[in-house]
């Protein structure tokens, strides 16, 4: 059994095995999947030990749509393009883990004993402007919003981890800084600059259920999840290439 998802906007689009096609609202109280009566929409598998009566559910909080581990016997796998399976854990009690969906690409498989189910969800979410020409201003705009990083913060993070493109070398910080000032003809951007930078970087995508990114050896894959999620993109990397 499969199912596609496809978020445009604030909707989420849902078919299963390619039938009808249901539209799914941010207002719309949580909604469960499972093989139970009790499930908004019913998964029916030929082995009812396959699926938990209460499987998996969407829920949509502070504008962004959360899948929902609801069994106590089946993890969930969250596959990021071109990076290893992230499970999310059984649920333990009242203690039920979570995880965005909203990133572009995302797959999300559903083990369920000898069954699997496979949610493909994909956005129509537009990327972030360019980049605007660096300010020397390293405080960032208390206007930013929740799941976004401002402006400068992502220039340090593009210096940081797109001096040669997505696959090019990860500078370290203070490789990052001196870049950093020599693009802008100063000394103002310390090495501190960029590492809180990077740890801003880390506690948003934290902030959206992503776990095992902290460590000098989880950097590439930090970097991996800033495209993934559109917090940096190529359009990054070429602004900077133009200027190097």
């Amino acid at each position: 059994m499969s199912e596609s998802t496809v978020a445009t906007g604030n909707a989420l689009f849902v078919s299963v095995d390619g039938g009808t096609r249901r539209r799914l609202e941010p207002n719309q109280t949580e909604i469960v999947y499972g093989r139970g009566s009790e499930a908004d929409i019913h998964l029916c598998t030929g082995d009812q030990t396959s699926i938990s009566r209460k499987a998996v559910s969407f829920l949509c909080e502070d504008g962004l749509w959360w899948v929902r581990n609801l069994s106590g016997n089946h993890a969930l796998y969250v596959v990021v393009p071109d990076d290893a399976p992230v499970p999310i854990a059984v649920r333990r009690g009242e203690r039920v883990a979570s995880r965005v969906i909203s990133p572009p690409g995302l797959v999300l498989r559903i083990q369920t004993g000898m069954r699997r189910i496979t949610i493909t969800v994909t956005t129509e979410r537009l990327p972030p402007d360019p980049l605007p020409t660096p300010s020397t201003d390293e405080d960032d705009d208390p206007t930013t919003p929740r799941y976004s990083l401002s402006p400068h913060t992502r220039f340090l993070l593009a210096s940081k981890f797109l001096p040669e493109g997505p696959s090019g070398p990860i500078l370290g910080d203070q490789d990052a800084a001196t870049l950093i000032n020599r693009l802008r003809g100063t000394d103002e951007v310390s090495e501190n600059a960029v590492m809180n930078a990077a740890k801003k970087a880390r506690d948003l995508l934290e902030a959206h259920g992503i776990q095992g990114i902290k460590g000098s050896g989880a950097t590439p894959r930090v970097r991996r999840e800033l495209l993934a999620w559109g917090h940096l993109t190529e359009a990054d990397a070429r602004w900077l290439r133009d200027r190097l």
